[in-house]
């Protein structure tokens, strides 16, 4: 015959004991004392980060017809 076992259940909906608000508090004071600002960003994170798009480099091959036709296009969003 086996032995019976006590389990004891916590409900999640009990509010929590007075020793785990205290740790909390204590936990979030000390956590609000050591943290490090983040850092700025620079324009040179910037660019460090960007890419520029070249079909070539994604290996996209587009033919001279199509290129003579959008060149004009290219140009004016460069500049």
């Amino acid at each position: 015959m086996p032995q019976p076992t006590m389990r004891i259940h916590a409900s999640p909906a009990r509010r929590p004991g007075r020793k785990a608000l205290w740790l909390g508090l204590a936990a979030g004071l000390i956590s609000r004392r050591f943290r490090t600002p983040l850092p700025d960003v620079t324009g040179g994170d910037l660019r460090k980060h960007d890419y520029s798009a070249s079909t070539q480099r994604i290996g996209v091959r587009f033919t001279e017809r199509i290129r003579n036709v959008f060149r004009f296009r290219w140009i004016r969003e460069i500049f």
